[in-house]
């Protein structure tokens, strides 16, 4: 049962899923999942977990996109960062940027900054308890 065609994911929402081994189920409820390129820069899977079948499904599935709208990303990236100056925040704000210049209006995101600035420019946001909660009961719907 697909909820939504496409999705903008953050590398938090990688690792909880990752952790919860369903990161590839994501694609039973979202036909296209975007990376960010920042996103997939912090996302570095090593050893076993890199080799593991939900992780190595994930990145053969999951979509690379570069290009956002470079006003937005600019905006954002000045609002987090005034927020929380010691971090980077590129991948949140790649995240919202790119959802705006895709036309896609769901991302997946913890980071509550994010998530307020998303909202505020009409973006709908999901978090790993919704999405984990959507997944099991999934499966057990199979």
């Amino acid at each position: 049962m697909r909820v939504a065609e496409a999705a903008i994911i953050d590398s938090v929402i990688i690792f909880d899923l990752a952790r919860a081994r369903c990161l590839d189920k994501l694609f039973k409820v979202f036909r296209v999942v975007y990376v960010p390129r920042a996103v997939r820069r912090e996302v570095r899977f090593r050893g076993r977990q890199r080799r593991r079948r939900d992780v190595v499904r994930f990145r053969e599935r999951a979509t690379p996109c570069d290009q956002h709208d470079r006003t937005v990303f600019d905006q954002a990236l000045a609002t987090f960062r005034r927020l929380e100056p010691r971090l980077s925040h590129r991948g949140e704000a790649e995240m919202i940027a790119q959802a705006k210049y895709r036309g896609v209006g769901l991302i997946l995101t913890q980071d509550e900054d994010a998530t307020r600035f998303a909202r505020s420019m009409g973006l709908d946001v999901w978090g790993t308890p919704r999405l984990l909660r959507l997944l099991l009961s999934e499966e057990e719907e199979l």
